[in-house]
């Protein structure tokens, strides 16, 4: 920035020389066309007045919000050393990372488990949320610049105080199923759950900080997967689960509300989450329960994964085991019958069992769950095959019965 006009600098409030060239236009600095030159005033704390002026003009991106390894406040090679010393023995800081990392994710391709394990926790399962906005054409990579492999509460701690400190992006991850892409940013922090210990223990008579005691719950821990979550529980009792094994049991599924294919008998994920143990933003840890910080338990229950804190461990509730009913009920041929024109066929079919759907639903039993598929419907009941029959399959052997006489597209159950 050059002045116009030279002049000693005065000690007093009064104007100096107008500078040129306050407009950031591209790689160029250039005052607007037929404006008035702005100027600058000197007085008390002139020297921090110009610097950050300075600043909003050289980094623009940096006065705006988080800082980015563009900004002159991003912290050094040594800062980030210390963060690593604060850590703990099985923790680990992994960084700076580059977009070419991803290309690890890529080789392991739509591998779930090893989607979860690989490339120090920046792989996406849907790959396309590795760039911004979900879009891998034309859209910048959305990867962090650095990951913390946690093991313990206090390497969280430690990380979200050092992005305190520094004003830099936080995202917290377990595992990636993520498909809006929340679980990662560009030039963030992020804090990778994958491989925080587990829990699995079952307690019974299990009693919060009110005194309130479930008959059954399973301790998760931060990083565990609904697989795990699984062969803890195995046949002892029904667990409210994600619909994959390897979907974070206490991230975003269960945080975002945690539908499952019993939520309209036993409640939404949410529903049965006894009580939560959060490190907040500020570094500490707290439990969360109906009693004891209940606005955040409120909060943590359908915030979505990682607004409010990152959770370490979830009590979880159990129920008695029950016997489960499995129905599917689908378009056979309807590729092949579209491919064939027959689209007016299919659209009837639709419409058919929508009406029919909707017609029923608002009776249904609640024993009844499930969800739609593009073709397909696939519901589950708690309880026996008589009671299956005669709260709803009955009723639908009727339309089943309609379609198996009306081809291109057959019915099945």
């Amino acid at each position: 920035l050059k002045p116009t006009e030279q002049k000693d600098l005065p000690s007093s409030d009064e104007t100096v020389g107008p500078f040129e060239g306050l407009l950031c236009t591209g790689r160029k600095l250039r005052r607007p066309q037929g404006s008035d030159p702005p100027v600058v005033r000197i007085g008390p704390g002139a020297g921090m007045q110009i610097r950050s002026l300075l600043l909003q003009v050289l980094f623009p991106a940096c006065s705006l919000g988080y800082t980015t390894p563009q900004c002159l406040g991003w912290p050094d090679a040594s800062a980030w050393s210390s963060l690593a010393a604060q850590m703990s023995s099985s923790g680990e800081l992994h960084g700076p990372i580059r977009n070419g990392d991803y290309a690890e994710c890529k080789t392991v391709g739509t591998n779930a488990y090893a989607l979860s394990a690989a490339a120090n926790g920046i792989c996406m399962h849907a790959h396309d949320c590795a760039w911004k906005f979900c879009k891998a054409s034309g859209y910048e990579y959305n990867l962090p610049a650095y990951v913390v492999e946690a093991r313990t509460e206090g390497d969280i701690s430690a990380a979200l105080q050092f992005a305190s400190e520094f004003d830099i992006e936080v995202t917290v991850k377990t595992t990636g199923h993520s498909y809006p892409g929340s679980s990662t940013a560009a030039d963030s922090m992020l804090i990778w759950m994958a491989n925080y210990p587990k829990d699995g223990t079952i307690t019974t008579s299990y009693a919060d900080s009110c005194g309130t005691t479930t008959d059954a719950v399973v301790g998760i821990g931060g990083g565990e997967t609904w697989n795990d979550v699984i062969e803890a529980v195995n046949d002892q009792y029904h667990v409210v689960t994600g619909g994959g094994r390897t979907v974070s049991a206490a991230g975003g599924w269960l945080q975002g509300g945690g539908l499952s294919f019993s939520s309209r008998e036993y409640g939404l994920g949410v529903d049965n989450a006894v009580d939560f143990r959060v490190v907040l933003a500020n570094g500490t840890v707290v439990t969360a329960d109906a009693c004891a910080n209940p606005d955040l338990f409120w909060a943590l229950r359908g915030g979505g994964g990682g607004t409010f804190g990152v959770v370490t461990h979830v009590s979880y509730k159990l129920h008695p085991k029950v016997q489960v009913v499995k129905l599917d009920w689908g378009l056979l041929g309807f590729e092949a019958a579209v491919a064939a024109g027959k689209v007016d066929a299919v659209q009837k079919f639709v419409s058919q069992f929508l009406e029919f759907w909707v017609a029923n639903c608002p009776d249904l039993d609640s024993r009844w769950s499930g969800f739609f598929a593009a073709a397909n419907v696939h519901l589950t009941f708690m309880g026996s095959e008589a009671d299956a029959k005669s709260t709803f399959i009955d009723t639908m052997q009727v339309l089943a019965s309609y379609h198996a006489t009306h081809p291109p597209c057959r019915g099945r159950y």
